[in-house]
C-alpha cells in the first residue's frame, strides 16, 4: 500500500498548490505527462482514452495564459503549470 501512500500525498499537495478541487482526470493527466515528457496531446488522449477536445480543455487549465478582461488588461489564467 505503499503506492497508494504515495499517491494520496501527490493528491493532497496538488490540492493544495494547484487547486483544492482539481479533477481526477486532470490528476491523471498530469501524472502520464511527468512519466512521458514531451507526449501530445494526440497521445494523451490515447493513453488515457480521452477524446481530443477533453484533453486540450484539462491541458489549457493546467497551463498559463493571458487574456483581457474588459478594461483591457491582461489577467492571467490558469493553474500555470
Amino acid at each position: 500500500m505503499k503506492g497508494i501512500d504515495r499517491f494520496e500525498r501527490a493528491v493532497r499537495y496538488l490540492r493544495k498548490e494547484v487547486n483544492e478541487e482539481i479533477p481526477a482526470q486532470q490528476i491523471l493527466l498530469l501524472i502520464t505527462v511527468s512519466q512521458q515528457e514531451g507526449i501530445t496531446q494526440h497521445a494523451l488522449g490515447e493513453a488515457l482514452g480521452m477524446l481530443g477536445g477533453s484533453v486540450s480543455r484539462n491541458v489549457r487549465s493546467l497551463a498559463q495564459w493571458a487574456e483581457r478582461s474588459k478594461d483591457g488588461n491582461l489577467v492571467q489564467k490558469g493553474a500555470g503549470l
